[in-house]
């Protein structure tokens, strides 16, 4: 597989890691925190403990993108390497960041194993927790419904499945404007009520720069060119009904035929053309590239440039993203960050997400999982965001696929 290098190759084995860990005495968490106790304990101890998981994966994932740009400085300085002596010494190097990256894979996959049990829960109460957030979501939001109170300062609802308890997102703008149709609920089912301030926004934006990537990978700074230079992200790529492309978030765009440039602030450098695109059906649009340009399953993964990449192996299903997974987002804005699933709704064709590192320009950015070190699992795209949280939600690539055809093309 395409490694995190530029360009380069390497593939990490279950055992390799297995015997690593060993041979260097590496400490990893404590793997004895069963289902059973993470239900016993309070909500206060799952909480921090989520806190302190996620914390310790997120400094992994930044070492090991350290060494991943490590690698590929020594490798460009071995090209200009004068003395065997000088490329042995770089190629130790090389092996040295190789090792410490296989450590740190499994240093993260053993704190997802112990973040994920947090979330567990009796099936009789996780399905009494998202009813009674269904019941509050069609009352406040869910404009389709008969339930519908009608114009209300409500954003959103969720479960939060560390506490065991409804959070409610009031915008306070309109708040101030109307204070009609408040929420007046305090527990629903015995689950008590939390009221949050703040608002959902789509995560486009107006500034920034970013240079012109050729061949296309996901992450890079994308924009209709009747817009540009607003600044939005390319989504991973896809192939529908054989054409070749890449989603982004259909509110990017101004519809089927608009033109696509890269970068955002070019408005001569055209790389395809929207084909689907219809909100009324999802907030994603499917791009055909253009003649003559390539796309790549490679995602950007680096915190804010392109100098090493993910390659895309895999996709995983919407019923496998369980809360507590841990997630990249790949953004030409905010750049990569390291989070978590927190809600997966199982009606709403949306996940929720923690992720702290996004910036206007995200809209269209990559979510997938890490597999085997450098490749990716690709998870969906996003496109909303809470900009008063660190919140963000993103459609499941199979729900992308079932509502427009775009289905991720893997390695």
């Amino acid at each position: 597989m395409v490694g995190l290098g530029k360009g380069k190759v390497w593939a990490i084995s279950a055992a390799a890691v297995f015997s690593l860990v060993l041979l260097t005495g590496m400490m990893l968490p404590a793997m004895n925190v069963s289902a059973q106790n993470t239900e016993e304990m309070d909500s206060a101890t799952r909480v921090a403990l989520n806190k302190k998981y996620l914390s310790e994966a997120r400094e992994a994932w930044l070492q090991k993108t350290d060494e991943a740009e490590k690698i590929t400085q020594y490798e460009d300085q071995k090209k200009d390497a004068v003395s065997e002596a000088d490329r042995l010494a770089l190629d130790a190097k090389i092996q040295e960041s190789l090792a410490k990256i296989e450590q740190l894979s499994a240093q993260i996959q053993a704190l997802e194993e112990l973040n994920k049990k947090l979330y567990v829960m009796d099936p009789d109460l996780r399905s009494r927790l998202f009813a009674a957030s269904n019941l509050l979501y069609n009352k406040y939001v869910n404009q389709s419904s008969t339930s519908y109170i009608g114009e209300n300062p409500v954003e959103d609802v969720s479960p939060l499945l560390l506490t065991r308890t409804l959070e409610i997102l009031v915008n306070p703008e309109k708040l101030a404007v109307d204070k009609s149709n408040l929420p007046e609920e305090t527990e629903v089912d015995g689950f008590p009520v939390t009221i949050e301030y703040g608002t959902l926004q789509e995560t486009s934006c107006v500034s920034g720069r970013q240079s012109e990537c050729r061949p296309l990978v996901a992450g890079i700074s994308v924009a209709d060119q009747s817009l540009a230079p607003d600044l939005n992200t390319m989504g991973y790529k896809a192939v529908r009904n054989g054409y070749v492309g890449f989603v982004i978030a259909g509110h990017t765009s101004t519809g089927v035929l608009a033109n696509i440039v890269q970068p955002h602030n070019d408005s001569t450098k055209t790389v395809g053309v929207v084909v689907v695109d219809d909100p009324n059906v999802l907030d994603a649009a499917f791009v055909k590239a253009n003649p003559g340009i390539t796309v790549t399953d490679d995602i950007c993964a680096g915190t804010t440039s392109c100098s090493t990449y993910y390659d895309a192996v895999s996709k995983r299903p919407d019923s496998q993203q369980t809360e507590g997974t841990f997630i990249i987002k790949a953004g030409a804005s905010g750049g990569s960050d390291l989070g978590e699933v927190s809600v997966n709704y199982p009606d709403r064709n949306n996940i929720k997400a923690y992720v702290c590192g996004w910036a206007g320009g995200d809209s269209g950015s990559t979510i997938f999982h890490e597999s085997g070190g450098s490749g990716a699992d690709i998870f969906g795209m996003m496109h909303l965001a809470s900009p008063t949280t660190c919140y963000v939600y993103y459609y499941p690539q199979d729900i992308i696929y079932s509502k427009i055809g775009a289905n991720p093309a893997l390695s």
